[in-house]
């Protein structure tokens, strides 16, 4: 039953570790810790990020923009870790890093670098000391810790330093995909006492009630959870079939330790970022190469309750930046999505500041009255889920969106200024052939309007891949020869993960790739430092298209209003099109309407896929003047 009071005296302490963003209070454990505060427990969120952001800072000469998320932004606790083990390996590779970051420190003193490095591994060891002094264990239920995206790394110090101080304290470790994921994080880590995998807050409810009630001998009939008894690693006997309604008001996270402590500890409110949920998982879950909704049920949350929290959290905290962590927040549903950006205007219309630094939708389906419509919504930066430029190696990887929606939500986000984040092309997918790679490039001109600016660019990265991975199964056998762990895995102590479990745990990414990646990039490079820009010009029953390259006339193509070619350009202007659909539109055969398609995509000012079931323009006719 909810709100029932009081459970325990004794406090929950949750923790957030770095690498994790400094700017934003965490999602998952303010969900969780709203959660348990409303059946009755006393929760608190540790955020270490914000303790070691200045010692953190210190250690790489930072003035502070180094300090935001990701694991190159752990080299204070690589550091701690290697001098503690006494790794030399780990402890060379880490001094030659802080070397490239100040390499005019070299004229110094040769010991320069192994005092900096020793002096920092121990202040790092003090402040974790100080911390941990304050806390009377008598009172603490158990600490949670976070280990999703390298925050491990830094967890696994925390704990076993609290255990050093306290070894009867229970600590619990999550943001886990799997079952087998969770096992290996107590394989390598003592001071871990109990993993969970996939979704939180009714599992990690259940645990409490059983720590708090002194039933740990029960921990077997709780979903999703691993956990030691007399140094043997056991599992749940039943998998979590209970799933939170993200529509309940004990869902509503609950920011208030982030804001409590962020101007102690040096955040400027003006960066400060609130995240929302407003569905969980994905509704595609087809993209062969993703693995990032383990142990996650898709489902979506009541719009209205969504905008609630908005609303009263940007009142409440007077913060006008946000995002939002769905994977998909059309979720397949036009008209909710229509609807939800209907109230998200009307929140701006009381908050005029409120800016949506991101937002991740799939481009399928999407047309130019959606874009614009996300624009007077408020939305800064959006992602699509791109991959690649290829639309064949799209639909062999079986992704939702494909070259043609991309290019259209780009268009018009370009138009609007919704800047595309994330337009990642990601090299070495399975799937991948040289014909792919060709047409990426090939494809790259269909984009030439939207470098201007710096407004667009792709992200060129690596496929990376993990037991739990679609992929594994494909690849497991070249393993030892053609991948390799992620670079950052070199930093760690030789023996700090066991070598069997280090695929579960650590991305692993292609040693090589195809040569023609390079290309790409060169290529991508000359579109980069142009300035193509286009006009119509208008007159009687004409428009002149003209086309520049730096201020240079290179095409002009004159259209009669009334033809075909100008009607297809008129059509598949605002919408992705089918060949179908433009016949019956245009009022002409299939057949003969081909020729047409093809001589526009010769001038590259349409775009088809190979079979003609997708047409878009790549210009704006809107603009003929």
């Amino acid at each position: 039953m909810e709100n029932e009071g009081q459970k325990t005296k004794k406090q929950v302490i949750l923790g957030w570790a770095p690498p994790a963003n400094v700017y934003m209070p965490s999602p998952a454990m303010s969900v969780l810790k709203a959660y348990l505060q409303n059946f009755g427990y006393n929760v608190c969120i540790e955020y270490w990020n914000l303790y070691l952001r200045k010692l953190q800072n210190e250690f790489m000469w930072s003035d502070g923009t180094l300090a935001d998320e990701g694991a190159e932004h752990l080299l204070l606790y690589y550091n701690y870790l290697a001098i503690k083990h006494k790794d030399t390996c780990a402890y060379n590779r880490l001094k030659v890093l802080l070397k490239a970051i100040k390499p005019q420190y070299i004229n110094m003193s040769p010991n320069f670098w192994d005092e900096h490095m020793h002096q920092y591994a121990q202040k790092f060891e003090d402040l974790l000391n100080e911390i941990i002094d304050k806390y009377d264990f008598d009172k603490i239920l158990y600490f949670g810790l976070e280990v999703n995206l390298y925050q491990w790394v830094c967890s696994s110090i925390i704990a076993e330093k609290i255990k050093e101080k306290n070894p009867s304290a229970v600590i619990v470790v999550g943001g886990i995909g799997t079952k087998e994921a969770a096992i290996a994080y107590l394989q390598n880590f003592a001071q871990f006492d109990i993993a969970m995998w996939g979704e939180g807050e009714i599992p990690l409810l259940h645990l409490t009630e059983k720590i708090s009630e002194d039933k740990t001998d029960e921990l077997s009939s709780i979903g999703n959870i691993a956990y030691r008894v007399n140094g043997e690693i056991l599992t749940s006997r039943i998998p979590n079939m209970e799933f939170a309604d993200l529509s309940s008001k004990a869902l509503r996270p609950d920011y208030s330790d982030f804001f409590d402590k962020m101007d102690c500890y040096g955040v400027p409110k003006q960066y400060a970022l609130l995240s929302f949920e407003n569905s969980r998982s994905c509704h595609w879950k087809k993209c062969h190469f993703c693995y990032l909704n383990m142990g996650y049920k898709f489902r979506k949350k009541d719009i209205a309750v969504t905008l609630d929290e908005i609303a009263d959290s940007v009142k409440k905290y007077g913060i006008y930046r946000i995002q939002f962590l769905d994977n998909d927040l059309i979720d397949n549903d036009f008209a909710r999505f229509d609807a939800f950006l209907d109230g998200l205007m009307e929140i701006r219309e009381q908050y005029p500041r409120l800016s949506i630094d991101l937002g991740e939708i799939i481009s399928h389906g999407v047309n130019a009255r959606i874009v614009k419509k996300m624009a007077l919504a408020g939305f800064n930066h959006v992602q699509i889920g791109y991959e690649s430029p290829s639309d064949n190696l799209l639909r062999k990887i079986d992704k939702k969106n494909t070259f043609s929606s991309n290019l259209l939500f780009i268009k018009f986000a370009y138009k609007y200024r919704i800047h595309v984040n994330g337009a990642n092309v990601l090299r070495g997918l399975i799937e991948e052939t040289e014909d792919d790679i060709i047409e990426s490039i090939d494809n790259l001109h269909f984009l030439r309007f939207f470098y201007a600016e710096n407004f667009f660019k792709h992200n060129i990265s690596q496929l990376a891949v993990i037991k739990s991975s679609p992929y594994y199964n494909k690849i497991k056998d070249e393993l030892p020869y053609r991948w390799a762990e992620n670079p950052m895995s070199m930093l760690l102590p030789r023996n700090y993960l066991q070598a069997e479990t280090k695929i579960i745990l650590l991305e692993h990414l292609k040693l090589s790739q195809n040569l023609l990646w390079d290309k790409f990039i060169e290529i991508e490079h000359y579109y980069k430092s142009q300035h193509y820009s286009y006009l119509f010009v208008s007159y009687d029953d004409k428009a002149i298209y003209k086309e520049y390259c730096n201020g240079t006339l290179i095409n002009e193509l004159e259209f009669d209003t009334h033809s075909t070619e100008w009607n297809v350009l008129q059509k598949a202007n605002e919408e992705v099109i089918s060949l179908a659909e433009l016949a019956k539109e245009c009022h002409i055969e299939e057949k003969s309407l081909i020729p047409i398609i093809d001589g526009l995509f010769a001038e590259r000012l349409i775009f088809h896929s190979s079979d003609y079931s997708e047409i878009v323009s790549v210009v704006d006719i809107s603009t003929s003047k």
